[in-house]
Formats: structure tokens, sequence, C-alpha cells
């Protein structure tokens, strides 16, 4: 299992002992169509999209759907309950449509702390969290 947390800082140091530039900005409309102008712009090679709930907006692609989930951290270190040392994920599956919906998971990390946690397709555009919220309702 990865350390994501551990790995991304690594590849930020990485990038920027390079000569990588990290920006955030916001990009309104179809990034393809934007794509060689910001090339230019930033005499880069490359864009990393991580828009999140933009992403319907920037590849201009109707079957894009965000994703929604929760975590949590939780004291891995064998006290309180057997520690975790495998990684587990449950992938719920609705025949009437015929697609995976739902996943469950833990996910143990190198420093004591267990991520379970839960995603699921909610095929709406909102940042709106709510501990009544019904899953495509």
């Amino acid at each position: 299992v990865i350390d994501t947390d551990a790995y991304m800082n690594w590849l930020r140091f990485v990038l920027v002992c390079k000569g990588a530039v990290m920006e955030t900005r916001r990009i309104a409309g179809d990034l393809l169509d934007q794509e060689e102008e910001l090339l230019v712009e930033y005499g880069a090679d490359a864009i990393v999209n991580a828009t999140g709930l933009a992403g319907l907006e920037l590849t201009g692609d109707a079957s894009v759907y965000p994703l929604r989930g929760a975590l949590i951290g939780v004291v891995n270190d064998g006290k309180m309950f057997p520690k975790v040392t495998e990684a587990l994920a449950v992938v719920t599956h609705d025949d009437t449509r015929g697609e995976d919906e739902d996943i469950v998971f833990i996910v143990p990390r190198n420093d004591n702390t267990l991520i379970p946690g839960s995603m699921f397709i909610c095929r709406f555009m909102s940042e709106s969290v709510s501990s009544t919220y019904t899953p495509g309702k």
C-alpha cells in the first residue's frame, strides 16, 4: 500500500527540484480548446487536469460525473483492535443499470493510521455535504 501523502510530498519536491511550477487557477470552458495557448503561456509540455467538480465543464464531455465520498482516520496501533495490515475494498453492483455503484475501502497507512472510507457515483454537481443525504435522491 502506498502512503499517498508521503508520495505526493515527494513527487512535488522532485518536480520543483526539476523546475516545475505549481499553480492553482480557474480555467473556464473546454480545456482542449485552450490547450495549445496554455502550453505556450507556461512553456509546458503537459497539463495536469485535477479539476474535481469542474471536470464536466473542462472536458466538454457529458459522460463525466463526480464521485462523492468520505474518509476518516483511525489509530491502527493494535491496541483497540487487531492491527490491519492489508487493504480491502468492496464494490457493490447495480444490476438494474449494469454498473458498479459504490465502494467501501479500508487502507492501512505507514504511520499507524487506518483510513476507512467510501465512495459512490452521485451524478450531480454539488459541494454541499449533509448527514441526511441519500445517494441517488
